[in-house]
């Protein structure tokens, strides 16, 4: 816990936090199921159910009675008492309702429900919701006044108030879909904590017209260089459609710093609230860019 070395540091305005991050199945797990580990992977889960209806009628088991419940909440503790509570704790990779049924039953099943049986699939996300919100309390409980937000890929803060939802099966759905069957749930599960923080993987900047009805809305996730992902989002896109709405947008860019920096001056227009997250390979080049990006404001 030393001083960093001139050499290693990396101009920030701000500060890096530790995530309990253990897999992406924390509220999969109250449906009895564990993660198995490839080798070299991260923990992967094989979906136990082959309908909606199976799910339903599953005997739920509280996540923190569960092992990855118990994991997760194990490594907050390791980290406050080896920490002595000098390092913010964000929340763990929080997952959405419909990440999570994702996870849990059959693929093919899942996506044919939006139309075999529409009513049963939200009720199965109300459920998963409200798994969701009680284990996040719990978390919260025990990171205290540690915790920032949103947590998981977001620049994060005690002084911001709002859940992440990593939503990737947005990508696979159509406007209308996600605005019948997601964007209540988002903003449900946002709204005990202040509203909700938006992220999907790829490009989803040509929906973003969708992802503004998420009710409480406070950030939304992007990634915008290649290096990144190989599919960035339109830096005008996401701009026209969020600058004047005061939802934030939090911008991960890995790459060099004229290309970073680009990027950067398309999306940042009157009206725009941008949090700049950028990586680049030295110290110098990353300082370099973060007084560029100043210079914008």
């Amino acid at each position: 816990m030393g001083a960093l070395q001139e050499s290693t540091r990396y101009a920030a305005d701000i500060p890096n936090f530790l995530e309990p991050w253990y897999g992406i199945g924390t509220v999969a797990s109250a449906f009895g199921v564990d993660y198995e580990w490839p080798d070299g992977q991260a923990p992967a889960i094989r979906p136990p159910f082959k309908s909606v209806q199976d799910a339903l009628n599953y005997n739920l088991k509280p996540i923190e009675e569960t092992a990855i419940g118990k994991n997760t909440l194990s490594m907050i503790e390791y980290f406050i008492e080896k920490t002595k509570g000098r390092i913010p704790i964000s929340l763990t990779d929080t997952q959405s309702p419909l990440n999570t049924a994702s996870l849990i039953i059959d693929n093919n099943s899942l996506f044919m429900s939006f139309f075999d049986c529409p009513d049963d699939l939200k009720r199965l996300l109300h459920i998963i919701t409200d798994l969701l919100v009680d284990f996040t309390k719990k978390q919260i409980e025990l990171i205290g006044d540690l915790l920032v937000y949103p947590g998981h890929g977001f620049a994060s803060s005690t002084a911001f108030k709002d859940l992440v939802v990593s939503d990737d099966c947005f990508l696979m759905l159509s406007e209308n879909q996600f605005v019948d069957f997601e964007s209540e749930i988002l903003s449900r599960a946002g709204q005990p904590f202040g509203g909700a923080a938006f992220h999907s993987c790829g490009n989803w900047s040509s929906k973003a017209e969708a992802v503004k009805k998420i009710t409480g809305l406070m950030m939304a996730d992007g990634v915008f260089t290649a290096e990144t992902d190989l599919h960035p989002n339109s830096p005008e896109l996401i701009s026209d459609n969020f600058a004047g709405t005061n939802v934030i947008i939090n911008a991960r860019m890995v790459g060099r710093e004229e290309i970073v920096f680009e990027k950067v001056r398309q999306l940042y227009k009157l009206g725009m609230k941008l949090i700049a997250v950028t990586y680049c390979r030295t110290p110098s080049e990353q300082e370099s860019l973060y007084e560029k990006i100043h210079s914008l404001t």
